[in-house]
C-alpha cells in the first residue's frame, strides 16, 4: 500500500489536524470576489491566497447561481454568511 504524502508543509500540519487535505480534491472560496470595497473580501482573498502558496487546488468564485457547478461533494469550501446567498449544499 503506498502512503500518502500531504501537500501541506510540515510546519503547517498542525494546523490542517482535522483537515485530511488528500480527501478534499478541491478547495472552493466562495463569495465576495469581485466586491471591491467589502472588508471582509480581504479575509477571503488571504485564505485564497495562502491556499494557492500552500499548493492546493483552489478557485475563487463570486456568489453566483452559475458557479453552483465548481462545488462537488469532495470540495471543502470556505464561505462568509453574507455572501452565501446562492451557496449549494452538495451530499
Amino acid at each position: 500500500m503506498a502512503t500518502k504524502v500531504s501537500p501541506i508543509p510540515t510546519q503547517y500540519q498542525p494546523y490542517f489536524k482535522d483537515v485530511d487535505p488528500l480527501f478534499y480534491k478541491k478547495y472552493v472560496v466562495w463569495g465576495l470576489r469581485s466586491h471591491k470595497r467589502d472588508t471582509f473580501r480581504y479575509i477571503m482573498h488571504h485564505f485564497y491566497e495562502t491556499l494557492v502558496a500552500l499548493g492546493l487546488n483552489v478557485e475563487w468564485v463570486d456568489d453566483d447561481p452559475g458557479n453552483a457547478g465548481v462545488i462537488t461533494k469532495d470540495t471543502l469550501v470556505i464561505c462568509p454568511n453574507m455572501a452565501a446567498k446562492h451557496l449549494p449544499i452538495v451530499k
